[in-house]
């Protein structure tokens, strides 16, 4: 069960603290997974573009400072990674699609020759049931040009699916939350990372606090040293 990303929380992993940022990494993880693969349209591109978040987020977490911040940071730059990704070698939303769901199919097929804006606010919408004010977040974009695309989307699928609609975009969420991790392979795979990243800062910072005490130690003995000679 994930913990509610609380304003505590963002604080703790501004500074760096490993609680803070496993628990908010890896209440993110599993969207900007579901993002990353269902955009890219390859399960082991997305899976590449998720573990560079992960890894790039540790760095970022010292900026947020909304308890929304760090989901917004993660659906974002999911969308932004998912853009260079080169041709599907296979489509991740039709894993699980059968003989028997030839509509649906043949909906994401003709979601996929969409325009690449058009294809990310089908998926952010119907997918992480995003408003159009994240969807301009996540797509780097206005409100406006958000809910057109959206739009224009809609209309074009609906042509295909006529008054299914509904129903393949009901059939759509369901195969994209498959695309949900294990919970506990994202855990063991979060505290790993942030042990990897925070091990090294606070050795790092040891030293460092380690050298400036030695610092004021030694001027304090050639102080004691200078006025020793003085009275002498």
């Amino acid at each position: 069960m994930s913990i509610p990303i609380d304003q505590a929380l963002v604080d703790e992993a501004a500074a760096g603290k490993s609680r803070g940022l496993r628990i908010i990494v890896g209440a993110c993880y599993p969207a900007a997974c579901r993002i990353s693969i269902a955009l890219a349209g390859d399960t082991n591109v997305g899976l590449e573009i998720v573990k560079q978040l992960v890894t790039q987020s540790m760095k970022a977490a010292e900026r947020w400072e909304d308890p929304a911040d760090p989901m917004r940071w993660f659906a974002h730059h999911a969308v932004l990674n998912a853009r260079q990704a080169g041709p599907a070698a296979g489509d991740p939303l039709l894993v699980y699609a059968t003989g028997k769901q030839l509509p649906y199919v043949a909906f994401v097929r003709a979601l996929r020759k969409l325009p690449r804006q058009q294809i990310e606010a089908i998926v952010l919408h119907y997918g992480e049931t995003m408003d159009e004010r994240h969807l301009a977040t996540a797509m780097d974009c206005s409100t406006t040009a958000a809910a057109t695309h959206l739009q224009a989307a809609e209309e074009s699928l609906r042509l295909v699916c006529g008054a299914d609609f509904e129903q393949r975009c009901r059939d759509f969420k369901s195969m994209y939350d498959a695309l949900s991790p294990d919970p506990q392979a994202v855990f063991a795979y979060v505290t790993d990372r942030v042990k990897a990243y925070v091990g090294p800062r606070n050795r790092s910072r040891w030293l460092r606090r380690t050298a400036v005490i030695f610092a004021i130690a030694a001027a304090a003995y050639c102080a004691r040293l200078a006025f020793i000679y003085m009275s002498a």
